[in-house]
């Protein structure tokens, strides 16, 4: 589930499998990387964010926030309702579609929050 820490910034590192991250800047633009092992991904403080596990094994993804108290803001399924912004529409599309693809190979997609 997309979610924010309103006071950290937070850097992943990926141990194990693929994981597709991404978060959307201040202007709604969406910023989404494909990280395979030994591949880290920095998300600025206040940022709306997500990751996803898009491999065909589970993954392992190590999490570091620069706060103590980074705090965690979660979207509700109402921010993805029938009015959505364009990059929000177009991120949405590339979400299902890639989850439709591999639905036969894929046994285990698990999404993963801090």
């Amino acid at each position: 589930m997309p979610h924010a820490h309103p006071r950290a910034s937070e850097m992943m590192f990926v141990g194990k499998g693929v994981v597709i991250v991404g978060f959307i800047d201040t202007k709604s633009q969406v910023f989404q990387k494909t990280l395979k092992q030994g591949d880290v991904f920095i998300v600025p403080r206040g940022l709306l964010h997500y990751n996803l596990n898009s491999g065909f094994e589970l993954a392992t993804v190590y999490s570091v926030l620069s706060s103590q108290n980074p705090g965690m803001l979660s979207i509700s399924d109402a921010m993805f309702a029938p009015v959505l912004s364009e990059p929000m529409r177009d991120l949405m599309k590339n979400l299902f579609s890639r989850s439709k693809l591999g639905t036969n190979q894929i046994k285990n997609v698990t999404s993963f929050r801090c």
